[in-house]
């Protein structure tokens, strides 16, 4: 990330705090979530809040909706783990499948203001 991107971001986020807009906001997000960012880790509603949105989807999520993403509308990521199984022998000799995360991933997912169609 460059200076100027991060000075950017920066910029964003003091405007977002400092607006009337941030308590609104927060409770769509944290209270009232219906979407499928209800099920989405602190940070990344965060995120989801410092791009000034609600609600927000993937691509496909937002086609399942009945709502399409705008050409030439830009993504912003959030951060998925990556999980892999492995299968281990417990004390009974028996398998077991064993989750572990190995990292994070980042997701491209749309405000629902870049998209349109049926009201959710």
């Amino acid at each position: 990330m460059t200076i100027q991107k991060a000075l950017e971001e920066l910029g964003n986020i003091v405007k977002l705090f400092s607006s009337q807009e941030l308590p609104e906001m927060c409770k769509q997000v944290f209270i009232k979530n219906v979407g499928p960012s209800r099920k989405w880790s602190l940070g990344n509603r965060l995120v989801m809040l410092l791009h000034g949105t609600a609600d927000a989807r993937g691509y496909r999520q937002w086609q399942e909706s009945g709502r399409y993403v705008k050409k030439g509308a830009k993504a912003f990521y959030i951060l998925a783990p990556m999980i892999r199984h492995k299968k281990v022998v417990n004390e009974e000799g028996k398998e077991d499948d064993v989750k572990f995360p190995v990292g994070f991933i980042g997701i491209p997912v749309f405000r629902y203001e870049d998209t349109e169609g049926k009201a959710i």
